[in-house]
């Protein structure tokens, strides 16, 4: 998962940003970080939504498919 990156790499922002710009908790996203949990769909429609990206790219980056 690389959600760190996105977030760390791409847009600069902090786990609350995300979180708020996601409407999941901030313990939520720290987890799929850390690989403790997957993320929802929900959470990737919301996370792709909040980097403004294009969807096929995003879901590459959740899934590994190309």
């Amino acid at each position: 998962m690389k959600l760190k990156y996105w977030r760390e790499e791409n847009v600069v922002i902090l786990q609350d940003d995300l979180a708020e710009r996601t409407k999941f908790s901030k313990a939520y996203i720290c987890d799929v970080e850390n690989g403790k949990i997957k993320p929802s769909v929900k959470f990737r429609r919301n996370f792709i939504n909040a980097f403004g990206k294009d969807t096929h790219d995003m879901i590459e980056e959740f899934t590994g498919i190309k």
